[in-house]
């Protein structure tokens, strides 16, 4: 078991590198799930193997957003994972950060579905509101709320809607997510997008600029946004 574990990461690894170039993943994230699921057939009470199973499907779920595919069927099964997961081991946090991260996926879906993402994102702050009461110094948590506001902002700014209180509150949750890791790149494009969405273009783009600097692999998914963004 522990070597189909350890298969899994490495394929997931792969796939999450594979994803942020822009290179096609589904090869890698079919071999991550499957030696995951054997692993979880293996010992289905493993806290730790329904954890990884679950974010790979979140990883998956992910995938298939960005290539404009339906999420129905992924994201019925990454639910089952996730509660799975929640019910062996009620105490550990990352599977309230990918469940998290799942719901501003499927939000993220309904935006572009011309569907209401209030729901989903209701749910995606309510998982990592538990995942910070039990890891309080969780960055990618405060990084994973500071995205999902970034989203309900834009839902509410491309509806017409005040979005500032929003926008505010990502920011925050954004500003303390770098104060727990200041190396975390991704935090500061959300705050980068969160400042475009104000029209705070010189201050979005070295944000985001900040972030491509600590972490290369991000230039494929910013650089085209920032180049859209400021030619408006």
């Amino acid at each position: 078991m522990q070597w189909l574990s350890m298969r899994s990461a490495g394929y997931s690894v792969r796939s999450q590198y594979e994803m942020k170039m822009g290179i096609n993943a589904n090869v890698s994230l079919e071999q991550a799930l499957e030696h995951s699921r054997r692993a979880n057939q293996i010992n289905p009470s493993f806290d730790v193997g329904r954890v990884n199973f679950a974010s790979i499907l979140t990883d998956k779920a992910l995938y298939l957003h960005q290539q404009k595919k339906p999420l129905k069927n992924v994201l019925s099964e990454a639910i089952e994972a996730h509660e799975a997961a929640i019910r062996i081991n009620p105490n550990r946090p990352e599977p309230h950060l990918t469940y998290g991260n799942l719901h501003t996926i499927a939000a993220r879906d309904d935006i572009r579905s011309g569907k209401n993402p209030s729901l989903n994102l209701k749910l995606a702050h309510s998982h990592f509101d538990k995942a910070l009461e039990l890891y309080p110094e969780y960055a990618e948590a405060r990084m994973g709320k500071a995205e999902s506001f970034y989203w309900q902002s834009y839902f509410l700014f491309h509806s017409g809607q005040t979005a500032e209180k929003e926008i505010h509150l990502g920011y925050a949750e954004a500003e303390k997510a770098i104060g727990l890791s200041p190396q975390l790149a991704e935090a500061y494009a959300i705050q980068g997008m969160l400042e475009l969405l104000q029209n705070r273009s010189m201050q979005g783009e070295a944000s985001i600029r900040k972030a491509i600097e600590l972490n290369a692999n991000l230039k494929t998914r910013y650089e085209p946004f920032l180049k859209s963004h400021l030619k408006q």
